[in-house]
């Protein structure tokens, strides 16, 4: 195949599950088939789809940002006012006051003179537009109507539904979230299974519906382990921790428990570990073991004090003044020796 019709073919792949493993092959194949001196236009049509294909880091927008001032020294109008328009919906997704309004809306004029750039300029809009967002990633949706723009569409219909939070209309985010959700299942995307189950799952928590949450963020929780996803693990462990132990469902809040602990030891979130700790001990408690209750709060502080912030060991030293408090006095000291004693000869 010549090298235009393998790229026509990269840019009609959805870019969600499989076909995201596949677009990447075929990005890497390309760059070395391609002469950026000579064809430039073929070179930032393969950069575009680089960067929509992969999570995006500071290091992909500056790389966006250069291929933005190559098309222009290129004179390659469209290449460049579609980078600058993904470069502004990216950017204005989590830090809007960072994208300059005269350079988004000159950009957005241009592209409605010359009709191009629809979809483009509308979550440009959307992204920097809070007060407007729902209308423009409404219109975003209903024109990305081709499998090429499934993972733009992802994100527009999350964004809706921080719209749809924002304005509230929690009937009108859980739709929202419900089409994420279909999309990321019918494309067989990990990662956003992840993230649509995790913020149903938290938009129910919201509402108090702890029931309906529960199996969201348990289906996020198994999907993010499949995934080795520890920084998920990390937040829906914590959440269910406090789920299964107001059920008094001691089993699963001591699995849940040691789950967090070793994700979080994992990503060096010192705070989830000790977070597992403390559960630990208040199933121990439950459980009519005041020793090994204060004892697991004493080691943990003890093996964990060269390792942890400070702000975290206080955690520790904060729960077993609670249970002092509890206990009483007199009962906590008395096991406090107890667990001391048992600490050193351990």
């Amino acid at each position: 195949m010549s090298i235009q019709t393998d790229i026509d073919t990269l840019e009609m792949l959805p870019l969600l599950g499989p076909s995201r493993a596949e677009a990447r092959a075929m990005i890497a194949k390309l760059a070395l088939r391609i002469d950026p001196d000579l064809h430039p236009e073929l070179a930032l049509r393969v950069l575009i789809r680089r960067f929509l294909s992969a999570p995006v880091t500071p290091e992909s927008l500056a790389q966006l940002s250069e291929a933005e001032h190559w098309a222009k020294s290129e004179n390659l109008t469209l290449p460049g006012l579609e980078i600058q328009l993904i470069w502004c919906a990216a950017v204005g997704r989590s830090h809007p006051d960072a994208v300059d309004q005269h350079i988004l809306q000159q950009a957005v004029s241009q592209a409605e003179k010359l009709n191009v750039f629809a979809v483009e300029r509308s979550l440009a809009l959307a992204a920097c537009d809070a007060e407007h967002a729902d209308t423009h990633l409404c219109l975003a949706i209903s024109l990305m109507d081709h499998q090429k723009w499934a993972a733009r569409l992802k994100f527009a219909w999350v964004d809706l539904a921080d719209a749809k939070s924002r304005g509230a209309d929690p009937s009108g985010a859980f739709e929202a979230l419900h089409h994420a959700r279909e999309l990321a299942q019918h494309h067989q995307d990990p990662a956003s299974l992840i993230l649509t189950h995790t913020r149903i799952g938290l938009l129910h928590l919201e509402a108090g519906q702890i029931a309906k949450a529960t199996p969201h963020i348990e289906t996020a929780m198994a999907v993010a382990k499949a995934e080795e996803d520890d920084l998920t693990i990390v937040l829906t462990s914590t959440l269910l921790c406090a789920i299964y132990l107001n059920r008094d469902e001691r089993q699963k809040t001591g699995e849940t428990a040691d789950g967090l602990m070793i994700a979080g030891a994992r990503r060096a979130n010192w705070f989830a570990v000790v977070d597992g700790h403390i559960t630990r001990s208040t199933l121990l408690l439950l459980d009519g073991d005041q020793v090994g209750a204060i004892q697991r709060l004493v080691r943990a502080a003890i093996h964990l004090r060269e390792l942890v912030p400070a702000a975290a060991i206080n955690l520790l030293k904060g729960r077993l003044a609670e249970l002092r408090y509890t206990l009483g006095p007199s009962v906590f000291d008395r096991h406090y020796a107890a667990a001391m004693a048992a600490q050193k000869l351990s």
